[in-house]
Order: C-alpha cells, then sequence, then structure tokens
C-alpha cells in the first residue's frame, strides 16, 4: 500500500466515523467531527516533518545491511532539507 492509499483508505476512514461510539449512524450534522472532537471546515491537511539522515548510530556489525538511520524526532534532528520537484505544487486535488 502506498502513501495515497493509506490516506484516502485507512486514515480517512479511521479519523472520520461515520457511527457513534453507541454504534447508531451518525446525522449529517453530526459528521465532519475527527475523532468526535473539534468540527472539521473544509479538507483536512497534512504536515510532514522529517529527521535528518544519520542522527543515529547503526552497530558496526549490522553496517553491511543498514546504510542509513533515523533517530528520534526533535527540534536539532529535524531536517529542513528540500524535498521533491520544486516546480509541482505540494498539493494535489481530488476529482469527485
Amino acid at each position: 500500500m502506498d502513501w495515497t492509499q493509506y490516506i484516502n483508505d485507512l486514515f480517512i476512514r479511521s479519523a472520520f466515523w461515520n457511527l457513534s461510539v453507541t454504534g447508531h449512524r451518525l446525522t449529517d450534522e453530526e459528521i465532519g467531527y475527527p475523532f468526535y472532537a473539534n468540527r472539521l471546515i473544509g479538507i483536512p491537511r497534512l504536515r510532514q516533518l522529517r529527521v535528518s539522515d544519520d542522527t543515529c548510530t547503526v552497530h558496526h556489525a549490522l553496517e553491511t545491511y543498514i546504510d542509513s538511520c533515523f533517530g528520534h524526532f526533535s527540534d536539532d534532528t529535524e531536517s529542513v532539507e528540500s524535498f521533491g520537484n520544486a516546480n509541482v505544487p505540494g498539493y494535489a486535488t481530488v476529482d469527485r
């Protein structure tokens, strides 16, 4: 499963339920509350936080199998390098 399938199929269905905690179908007024919390207006937006490569140490016995290592996310390990094609927008429209 790729990233797009995960977001469209699993993530959206998991975050935006159409059944209540008691199992009854939600009304149109009740739908749109991610995790039954704040009201969502518009489409959800995701933000990507990336960890810099080689922010942890690979044990010398595993160096032939593991060529890069990503540690825990923090202000010090955050990657701020450009990612992807700069000529393409960072979003995609969905045809409905």
